[in-house]
C-alpha cells in the first residue's frame, strides 16, 4: 500500500468517522429541539387554562357584584317608589346607603355604562334624601311638619322616575 492509499484511507475513515459524529449530534440536537417544543407546548396549554380559570372566576365575581347591586339597587327604588303613597321613613331607614364596591372593584368587574349607572343611582338617592329626609346626623327623621311632607312628596315623583331610569338601564 503507497502513502497516498494510505491518506486516503485514513481520509476516508475520518470522513465516515466525522458523518457518524455528526449523525449523533444532529440526533441529540433534534430530541432536544423535540423536548423543548414540547415543553413550550405543555407551558403554553398550562398558561392557557390558567388564564380561562381566572377569566372564569373573574366573570363569576362580575355576575356575583352584579346581582348584589341590583338587589341593593331595587331596595333603594322600592323604598323611594314607597314613598309615593304617603311617607314611611323606616322603610327608607333600611335602604343601602351605598352600593358597597371601591372604586377599584367597580372599574375592575364594570364597564364604563354600568359604572356611571351604579354611581348614578346612589348619587340620586343621595339627593332625595339630603334636603328633607336627613337630621343633622344623617340618619333618616321620623317626624315632618305639612311644608316637609309636600316637598318630600314633590321631590319623591322625580327622584322616583330618575332611580327608576337608571336602575332599568343597569338590567
Amino acid at each position: 500500500m503507497s502513502v497516498s492509499d494510505t491518506i486516503a484511507f485514513w481520509s476516508l475513515c475520518i470522513s465516515g468517522v466525522n458523518v457518524i459524529i455528526t449523525g449523533v449530534f444532529s440526533f441529540l440536537v433534534w430530541k432536544a429541539t423535540k423536548q423543548s417544543s414540547e415543553t413550550a407546548q405543555s407551558s403554553y396549554d398550562l398558561t392557557r387554562e390558567i388564564l380561562n380559570k381566572q377569566l372564569r372566576e373573574e366573570q363569576a365575581t362580575k355576575e356575583l357584584y352584579m346581582n348584589n347591586i341590583m338587589r341593593k339597587a331595587v331596595k333603594v327604588q322600592m323604598a323611594v317608589v314607597s314613598q309615593m303613597n304617603g311617607i314611611k321613613p323606616e322603610i327608607l331607614a333600611k335602604a343601602p346607603r351605598t352600593h358597597g364596591l371601591t372604586e377599584v372593584e367597580l372599574a375592575k368587574y364594570f364597564d364604563d355604562f354600568q359604572r356611571e349607572t351604579i354611581i348614578a343611582i346612589w348619587n340620586l338617592f343621595e339627593q332625595y334624601l339630603r334636603p328633607e329626609w336627613l337630621d343633622q346626623e344623617g340618619k333618616i327623621k321620623q317626624q315632618f311638619d305639612e311644608d316637609e311632607q309636600q316637598r318630600i312628596m314633590a321631590s319623591t315623583f322625580v327622584y322616583g322616575k330618575l332611580i327608576n331610569d337608571h336602575v332599568d338601564r343597569l338590567k
